[in-house]
């Protein structure tokens, strides 16, 4: 039988994709394929964050009923939690919620799509060259215009042992960096009888592995303090980057999402991450068009974004999302205005982010080679999240390299092998 799988939003939901479709490969009679191949299930692991998403997630399904129209097709993830006759109108079998994913390969055994004969064979590695660990799920923050906390649930944290014992088994398949997720990552210890947080996790990866690499996911701002800060900066084992949402450079648009910091805040704590180390690099997302959101409100966000030069932004414009408070605001934004918005962002960003990469010129960088883009050129992530291509015919596919920067292109970093 050939399985397929494709996915949607978050780095949780590549971690969740990552681990089914290892776990389904080890079963006789079960080829993995790419998700335009003609297949025999399809999984879609679906997103709800935004009204985007959920168009995704639905034309997905949709794709693979014409792929295959005799398949079987599966969703699962958020979206299926929210609109799940959505997805059965555009071709969806059947629906797994989130609460059910830990028992996919049971509810595949129960439609009879796997054999219980094992391959007798450890589960291969799909998809990226760095792997995701998701330590943490759910939330309860209830932002405004947020749905996951309704489709998640409570924050509940992975046992550390398990984070470990994941780390050493990526570790063992030649992993040489992962990325710890969750989806309020910030969140992590608090439900556990244990003295442990998000540094604490750390420390405890950077003694009892020797993972080349720990990269954090999204961090609230009101969630980093100066311990996960000096951490950082002390080791090279962890990558110089944090993302850190910030929304909205306003005060009232910030308190009208739900969000517990002000401008003033988020600005100090990105001195108190400069303070502690200029290397590191800083990504955020930001809103456009929040329910009530003015032009002088737009200038409040730009002239932050401005004075903090991120080295990337992802901008997403509002959309009502059901359950969520900011669904019943009054003062919506026209949908010109919001897109006149993002593009206005966008092009701020995208001039910090060359900004960032001409700054990168001339030094050195460990970079994590992913791939081949090309017969002569290797692709690959720094330790600062740029992508970098490199000049070199040697195959160094998931090898941490040493990189002289020499120019800078749309599409990232060139370098050179040092």
């Amino acid at each position: 039988m050939k399985i397929t799988i494709a996915t949607l939003g978050c780095k949780v939901n590549q971690y969740e994709s990552s681990k089914i479709i290892n776990e389904v490969s080890t079963y006789s009679g079960v080829e993995v394929v790419a998700f335009n191949d003609v297949a025999d299930l399809y999984l879609i692991n679906s997103c709800a964050v935004t009204s985007s998403a959920d168009h995704k997630s639905r034309k997905l399904v949709s794709k693979a009923r014409k792929l295959n129209p005799d398949s079987m097709i599966i969703a699962l993830g958020c979206y299926g939690d929210l609109e799940p006759e959505m997805l059965r109108e555009a071709g969806a079998d059947h629906i797994i919620k989130n609460a059910d994913k830990a028992d996919f390969l049971g509810i595949l055994r129960a439609f009879g799509l796997i054999d219980t004969n094992r391959r007798g064979k450890d589960a291969g590695r799909f998809g990226r060259a760095r792997e995701v660990i998701k330590v943490q799920d759910g939330c309860d923050q209830f932002c405004s215009y947020c749905i996951i906390p309704h489709l998640r649930g409570k924050p509940l944290s992975t046992d550390p042992k398990i984070v470990i014992d994941e780390v050493i088994k990526a570790e063992a398949k030649g992993i040489k960096e992962i990325v710890v997720t969750g989806i309020h990552l910030g969140k992590y210890g608090h439900d556990l009888d244990l003295d442990i947080d998000l540094a604490g996790l750390v420390q405890t990866l950077l003694k009892e592995t020797s993972i080349s690499r720990i990269r954090l996911s999204s961090i609230e701002p009101f969630e980093i303090d100066i311990s996960l800060l000096k951490l950082v900066a002390s080791t090279d084992r962890i990558a110089d980057h944090l993302h850190i949402p910030l929304q909205s450079g306003s005060d009232t648009i910030l308190k009208s999402m739900n969000r517990p910091y002000t401008r003033s805040q988020y600005l100090d704590l990105i001195d108190q991450v400069r303070n502690i180390s200029d290397d590191i690099a800083i990504t955020t997302d930001v809103m456009a068009g929040f329910p009530g959101e003015t032009e002088d409100d737009l200038g409040d966000t730009l002239s932050l974004i401005e004075s903090i030069g991120f080295s990337k932004l992802h901008i997403f414009q509002y959309s009502d999302r059901p359950l969520t408070r900011s669904a019943a605001f009054s003062n919506k934004i026209d949908s010109g205005i919001k897109k006149r918005r993002a593009r206005t962002l966008r092009f701020l960003g995208d001039r910090l982010s060359h900004s960032f990469a001409l700054s990168q010129v001339g030094g050195e960088m460990r970079v994590v080679v992913e791939d081949r883009s090309d017969q002569k050129v290797l692709r690959g992530k720094s330790s600062n999240y740029m992508d970098v291509f490199i000049n070199n015919k040697t195959e160094s596919f998931n090898e941490i390299v040493e990189v002289k920067i020499t120019t800078v292109t749309a599409a990232g970093l060139i370098g050179e092998m040092i």
